[in-house]
């Protein structure tokens, strides 16, 4: 976590910095995605994925090493599974949650050289 203060007024900023660690199993990224570090290959995909990014996400290189640095947000949005809340209002919440994913991941095909919609259609057919 990084500090920043604004000289000419009374705004701060507290910055989250993170390495951006090379995937564990590279072999399951697709060969079309060809970026410089892979601290850009992950703000480029979370810009486009996103409906909202955080705010002040770039990438930085200290030492021959890539980071992601983004600005913490004031609230961290957070969903109570406990066993209070009722089965049918979990599955609710699951089904809400696999849309928005849904929509990013359609969001995103096809743009930068990612999978097409028919790519990912396809490789959805193929795990069934």
């Amino acid at each position: 976590m990084i500090l920043v203060e604004n000289a000419t007024s009374e705004h701060q900023y507290l910055l989250n910095l993170k390495q951006a660690v090379d995937p564990v199993c590279p072999t399951i990224y697709p060969k079309k995605h060809h970026r410089d570090t892979h601290a850009q290959r992950i703000v480029s995909i979370q810009k486009i994925v996103q409906d909202t990014s955080p705010l002040r996400l770039t990438t930085t290189i200290i030492n021959k090493v890539s980071y992601v640095l983004k600005e913490v947000q004031p609230v961290q949005n957070t969903i109570d599974l406990a066993d209070s809340m009722s089965r049918n209002k979990r599955e609710k919440l699951v089904s809400q949650m696999i849309y928005v994913i849904v929509a990013g991941q359609i969001r995103s095909s096809d743009i930068m050289g990612s999978y097409s919609l028919s790519e990912l259609l396809d490789y959805a057919k193929s795990l069934s």
